[in-house]
């Protein structure tokens, strides 16, 4: 039950982070540079081939240990804090869209 709890999260997470990306690419990216409008599905990808590239945290055994060991609630304040971090620049991007118009 948790991993399909934390399945439908990474889903609904990763669905926002989409929502997130299309509004910041329509109001920075096709704005100033012409560029097309994405959809959500086309952000998401976007998403991913970005982070492909990103660095990527190396993991130690102690880190996949003490992953084991963590509870669901402390997983649960995580995702939510990824949540709220997309929010938190959903908002910042709002506001200099504004400042722009």
């Amino acid at each position: 039950m948790v991993h399909l709890f934390r399945f439908v999260f990474a889903v609904f997470t990763t669905a926002f982070r989409g929502f997130v990306g299309t509004k910041l690419w329509t109001w920075f990216m096709v704005s100033a540079f012409g560029l097309p409008y994405i959809n959500t599905v086309q952000a998401i990808g976007l998403t991913l081939v970005v982070s492909l590239f990103s660095p990527w945290k190396s993991y130690t055994d102690k880190d996949l240990e003490e992953a084991k060991e963590t509870s669901p609630s402390a997983q649960l304040i995580s995702t939510l804090i990824h949540l709220l971090t997309a929010s938190i620049i959903l908002l910042m991007g709002w506001l200099v869209h504004m400042l722009m118009a």
